[in-house]
């Protein structure tokens, strides 16, 4: 009889093992890929941070484009290579809607006599301009079209910022714009 109850409390601790390692396992597979919603809340929050600063220390459009640029531009390298982000901003005088690609910088080779010489290719995000994009102000509309896909904004007054948020997780592409 000692011996069934031994083996009882044997295996209780195998199945309450088992049952903790498959809550562990499961907590860290989902961490491991987020989808781009994860990032669109910080993305809104960031971004009108941003507005603001440039609206209480600029005025003129210039400047505030060049802030904008600046924040898009580490926000992409910031995202990751498997995140494409795409970025609209400007008013009713005017919309601006552009990507980062991964591109080649440039190439360093190192060569010492004796030994066989060694190269690295440089890479870096290069801004690439969208050329479709229709500004409607009598329906106050901002439509751009990326990869066959139309994307329509609100056309607020004033400094306007959008973005549209696309990243790849396996075979599938998730895409989030705000």
């Amino acid at each position: 009889m000692k011996n069934k109850r031994g083996q009882f409390y044997l295996v209780a601790g195998i199945i309450i093992l088992a049952i903790l390692i498959g809550f562990f396992s499961i907590s860290n597979s989902l961490k491991k890929n987020p989808s781009p919603y994860d990032v669109t809340e910080e993305l809104s929050f960031e971004s009108s941070k941003v507005l603001e600063y440039g609206e209480t220390q600029f005025y003129d459009k210039p400047q505030m484009s060049l802030l904008l640029e600046h924040f898009t531009a580490l926000y992409s390298e910031y995202a990751g290579e498997d995140t494409r982000g795409y970025f609209v901003f400007g008013d009713e005088n005017g919309i601006s809607a552009y990507t980062y690609e991964e591109s080649s910088k440039g190439v360093v080779q190192l060569s010492l006599p004796g030994y066989s010489s060694s190269s690295i290719q440089i890479q870096g995000l290069e801004k690439k301009e969208i050329e479709d994009i229709t500004l409607d102000t009598e329906n106050n509309l901002v439509v751009v079209e990326i990869e066959n896909i139309k994307y329509k904004f609100d056309l607020k007054p004033g400094e306007n910022f959008y973005f549209i948020l696309s990243r790849k997780i396996g075979e599938e592409v998730y895409t989030t714009q705000r």
